[in-house]
């Protein structure tokens, strides 16, 4: 029998978002989680409040207050600061407590995005002016709060609106031509739509170097040189960066030439290079402290590759090239992407890297091949240069290249999937078809005559004052400056000493001049005059003999009618502006959604209850979509009449019912929720805001009686479970600890471990959702699963990383899971923390500090990771390195050790390995962090820490081997079994004897305490009995059979194939 239990009490509480009716000034709109969506002028990211005057008068706001306590009602003072009528001023709530007038604005306090009181005060300290009570809904990262604005818009020009032209042949005008009463009835008079279109493609815009010309890298090398040194740079950058070819590139080899590439020359060539020492440098620096980017170019491999082959790139910050022969890696410090090669040699190819600021790309002969998300707001700095084929891209020198490259290009900004495939369109160029926006056809007039043509539209204007917004939209070929009434309101491409036959700038590509663009005028909207005004145009063509020209215009006006009486979120935020410009989402507001049960049997329905509150017009109606698994979505009708699971009529708590029949055991059930008003405007919960960091639906899971497990329990779901293998990944979701999480990003994790039929996996949870490990724990960004394949005893990482912090040293924490996949057993995992800020927290250090995941011996900066503060260069890693050089004087390193190593951390690190008995780091595999903020000290922490307990790496044999090692040594290099280079480090604490006592000494009492002195009674033992716990959580004496049974009949066997308890107890 089906069984529906009570919808629960969703909210005690009655929420009020209010703007009184006479309020004039109120709080508009804001922010309590802001990432990446408005910067302060220092560069941070905080959250902040926009304030809005409504009225038609200005306001001085000095003596307002803003607060985010009910019974404090004046904690942060405005100071003297006027808002004008239709105004806008945003303030930050970020605790700095700035209010200098005529300077940014910061309160004393910050917003708390799991909602919280907010309220504008007027000066009497006691009126409120906006009210959010008793809390705002929970918020979500980037997406902005408050209350939308119905807006009507008025189109002063139209595209069909009459037009007075002139083709100037002299200066005899000047100015005086875009004032509004001069006089222009000699000019021809036409209708808005001014150019001429010859039918003939340009050839800079249609060939392949056109096309990339068109689009405005910084630097583009065309590589077709055939004598000298020099890589001219054709980009905006101009001969600064110039290339110089280095150590014999061949030059002047046949490139990409036609009938196969017929947007290249017949002549074209391509630089070759012998994949020993040739490369062509490039600028300091080029890469530097981007927030976006996009590097392509034309390669042509013509023999195998070696690991850490250059193709273009900056050393430390964005490298990009052959990880190995078969793999492609953009890597940057913040990020990385890598993606299979799927071409064979001696073919040429397209291939471009894009770093959007929101994720990482990479791009074959135009199709996309892999992405990964992440947010960032610089992709790093290193000062190295740009290098070519060579000459350091992954590391500071070297990765030569065996092939050819031709006609690499950088931009500095992340160009779309529509453009990338532009520059790729096969055949001669398709011209773009200017007609249907030419009514007014200028060529005879224009053409081999003038570059400029001067254009006049009048319009009319009722009530100035009845204007908020003011908008110039334009299709423009290629640059223009534009005028109101007179004085200059607009420019794109123009010269700044503009003549009467000034040439555009720049070029505008002719797929993006029939694309309106929109200008803000708004801040000009004070020039408009009752009745007659006049918008001139001088529109600037590339050069006087060009194939085609266009100017035409649109003039828009919003006026702002009544601001909605519910507050809402806005996927668009828009501070300093109106709501509803760029956010018309102005759909019913949607909060408190969830579910009872938390988690159904097999035989119980699922109801699903949430409030709706209409925000400009009447609720419609409200839908639940569900699915289960990965089938299509199902819709529902909510309801809130009081039958079919809802409580109580007409109280705003709306529900539906999930029915126990279209799901059973173990399986996941997905949601989402739809309202749509009697305006047909709509929103959803959640939100969705952003495909790759946000949640698409809310969920659970179905109880599966068949678990049987004394382990926490990670229940996975993922469609594409090959692509969750890979390192560019997939989407997943995931149910843990009662708490359900969407659209998580899974991929392969590991290096050596990466090729394992047990695999590992990274997970990359969304902003809006981080992961909780653990009851009322911290929330992490993201986790890792890792493999315990080569661990037949599967308890060596999670036994490792408790001794490491019993040894007094920091570490990650790990511990054993069940992970079920697609309703499924799946393995034995260890659930590892990320190594990041949040981490840095967890143990008591400063999250601003400066985290380095470390690739090598501390030989030199490059190579490695940077985990935090990830828009600085690498230099205080290479002071450290510096500084511990063994060329300087022993002296000398002990006493800058004494200042700036963090001797307790370092020591009892090393302290920890030897207890763990692991041998494998020094050479890698650790971490290293300098506390930026406070002391400025560094220490060193463990990763990767598989091989212990008397497992070691073989360079002969790497991991599969059965041996277990009694005699590693307490230096950890034993140069018989790991042939590793020695770590500067490692070296000073082993070789100084100060440090060495400090070491022995720290190691003796661990010894005694944690591996305890011989004789110690069996049941005593702390370690082994750790083991035994571990052990019989994994395989309990009274399972038939356990999760160590699963698990060992799962995956294919190795060396001895012993089970988990004979390989513990060996």
């Amino acid at each position: 029998m089906r069984k529906i239990l009570p919808a629960f009490l969703l909210c005690a509480l009655t929420w009020q978002f209010t703007v009184p009716a006479a309020s004039q000034v109120i709080i508009s709109e804001f922010m309590a989680d802001n990432t990446h969506s408005l910067a302060d002028e220092d560069g941070s990211y905080e959250d902040w409040v926009e304030i809005y005057n409504a009225g038609s008068k200005p306001v001085n706001l000095g003596g307002w207050y803003l607060t985010d306590n009910a019974n404090e009602l004046t904690k942060w003072r405005f100071p003297g600061t006027n808002l004008n009528a239709s105004g806008f001023l945003v303030v930050f709530a970020s605790a700095k407590q700035r209010d200098m007038p005529g300077a940014a604005l910061h309160t004393n306090f910050k917003l708390s995005a799991t909602g919280e009181y907010l309220a504008l005060v007027q000066p009497d300290g006691v009126t409120i002016a906006t009210e959010f009570a008793p809390t705002f809904p929970r918020q979500v990262p980037d997406v902005s709060f408050g209350f939308g604005v119905e807006t009507s818009r008025t189109t002063l020009i139209t595209t069909n609106a009459p037009v007075q032209v002139l083709i100037p042949t002299d200066d005899s005008l000047g100015a005086s031509w875009t004032l509004p009463d001069f006089n222009d009835s000699s000019w021809l008079r036409g209708t808005n739509g001014v150019g001429y279109d010859t039918g003939v493609v340009d050839p800079l815009e249609s060939s392949y170097s056109g096309q990339v010309l068109e689009s405005q890298p910084v630097a583009y090398w065309r590589l077709s040189e055939t004598n000298g040194t020099v890589a001219v740079n054709s980009g905006t950058l101009g001969v600064t960066a110039n290339g110089t070819y280095h150590n014999g590139v061949t030059i002047g080899a046949a490139g990409p030439r036609p009938p196969q590439f017929s947007r290249f020359e017949p002549d074209n060539t391509a630089a070759q290079f012998d994949g020993v020492d040739d490369f062509v440098g490039g600028p300091g620096g080029l890469l530097d402290n981007r927030s976006a980017f996009t590097m392509a170019g034309w390669i042509r491999p013509t023999g195998a590759q070696a690991s850490r082959t250059g193709l273009f790139g900056q050393n430390d910050a964005i490298e990009f090239g052959f990880i190995n022969g078969t793999t492609i890696e953009l890597w940057t410090p913040v990020g990385q992407i890598d993606t299979a090669y799927p071409f064979a040699d001696n073919e040429w190819h397209h291939i471009v890297a894009v770093g959007t600021g929101q994720a990482l790309a990479l791009y074959y002969d135009g199709n996309l091949a892999a992405d990964s998300p992440g947010s960032v707001s610089s992709y790093g700095a290193s000062g190295f240069n740009f290098n070519i084929g060579g000459g350091g891209v992954f590391d500071a020198t070297d990765n030569p290249f065996l092939g050819q490259i031709d006609e690499v290009a950088v931009w500095d900004r992340a160009l779309t999937a529509d453009e990338i495939a532009r520059l790729l369109q096969s055949g001669s160029a398709t011209p773009v078809d200017y007609g249907p926006d030419i009514v007014t056809d200028v060529r005879t007039k224009m053409q081999t005559v003038n570059s400029s043509a001067f254009i006049r539209i009048p319009f009319a204007v009722a009530n100035p004052a009845d204007i908020a917004q003011l908008t110039l939209r334009l299709k423009y070929d290629d640059g223009f400056v534009a005028w109101l009434n007179g004085q200059e309101i607009a420019r794109k491409n123009a010269p700044d000493a503009l003549a009467w036959n000034s040439t555009a700038t720049a070029r505008h590509p002719d797929n993006l001049a029939v694309q309106f663009e929109d200008f803000d005028l708004s801040l000009f909207s004070s020039l408009l005059q009752v009745g007659t005004n006049v918008l001139a145009i001088q529109g600037l063509n590339i050069d006087a003999t060009n194939t085609d020209f266009l100017i035409r215009a649109e003039l828009l006006t919003t006026s702002v009618g009544k601001i909605g009486a519910q507050a809402r979120y806005f996927l668009t935020p828009t501070p300093g502006a109106l709501n509803s410009a760029g956010a018309a989402d102005l759909g019913p507001l949607i909060i408190n959604v969830g579910h009872t049960p938390d988690m159904p049997s097999d035989d119980q329905d699922l109801l699903v209850t949430a409030r709706v509150l209409p925000t400009f017009h009447a609720l419609s109606n409200v839908t639940l979509h569900y699915r289960v698994m990965f089938n299509a979505e199902a819709p529902v009708a909510m309801n809130d009449s009081g039958a079919n699971g809802d409580v109580t009529a007409g109280d705003g708590i709306w529900s539906a019912i999930i029915p126990a029949g279209a799901s059973t055991n173990g399986q996941m059930i997905r949601y989402y929720l739809s309202a749509t008003d009697a305006q047909n405007n709509s929103s959803r919960w959640p939100l969705f805001p952003d495909p790759v960091d946000s949640e698409q639906y809310l969920g659970t899971v179905v109880s599966d009686p068949d678990i049987q497990s004394l382990l926490p329990v990670v229940q996975l779901f993922v469609e594409n479970a090959v692509a969750s293998g890979t390192f560019g990944g997939t989407r997943c979701s995931l149910f843990y600890l009662g708490e359900f999480y969407d659209n998580v990003l899974i991929s392969l994790h590991g290096q050596s471990s990466s090729g394992w039929p047990k695999k590992s996996y990274n997970l990359d949870f969304n902003s809006d959702h981080r992961f909780q490990y653990r009851a009322n724990g911290p929330r992490v960004k993201d986790i890792k699963f890792l493999s315990n394949y080569s661990d037949k005893a599967k308890v060596r990482n999670s036994l490792a990383y408790e001794m490491i912090a019993a040894a007094g040293s920091a570490g990650h924490f790990a511990f054993h899971i069940r992970l079920q996949r697609n309703a499924r057993f799946f393995s034995i995992a260890d659930l590892l923390e990320d190594g990041d800020d949040r981490w840095l927290e967890r143990l008591g250090r400063d999250p601003d500090g400066a985290l380095y995941k470390m690739y090598n011996d501390m030989s030199s900066a490059g190579g490695n990771e940077k985990k935090t503060r990830k828009n600085e260069d690498f230099s205080d890693l290479q002071t450290l390195i510096d500084n511990l050089d063994e060329s300087r004087p022993l002296t000398n390193r002990v006493v800058y050790a004494c200042d700036h190593i963090d001797l307790p951390q370092t020591v009892s690190y090393f302290v920890a390995m030897a207890l763990i008995s692991d041998q494998d780091h020094g050479h890698k595999n650790y971490y290293l962090y300098r506390d930026t903020p406070g002391s400025g000290q560094w220490a060193i922490f463990p990763w990767d820490v598989d091989l212990s307990w008397g497992r070691n790496w073989l360079d002969a044999q790497g991991y599969f081997t059965d041996t277990l090692f009694q005699n590693n040594v307490l230096n950890f290099y034993n140069p018989a079994e790991q042939g590793k280079p020695s770590n500067r480090l490692y070296d000073l604490i082993f070789n100084h004897p100060d440090f060495r006592r400090m070491y022995l000494r720290r190691l003796r009492t661990v010894m005694d305490q944690i591996l305890q002195p011989p004789g110690t009674a069996t049941n005593s033992l702390r370690i082994e009995a750790r083991i035994r716990e571990m052990l019989d959580q994994m395989d309990p004496p009274v399972f038939g059979t356990s999760d160590a049974d699963r698990d060992y009949a799962a995956w294919p066997k190795w060396g001895n194939q012993n089970q988990m308890r004979p390989e513990a107890q060996r």
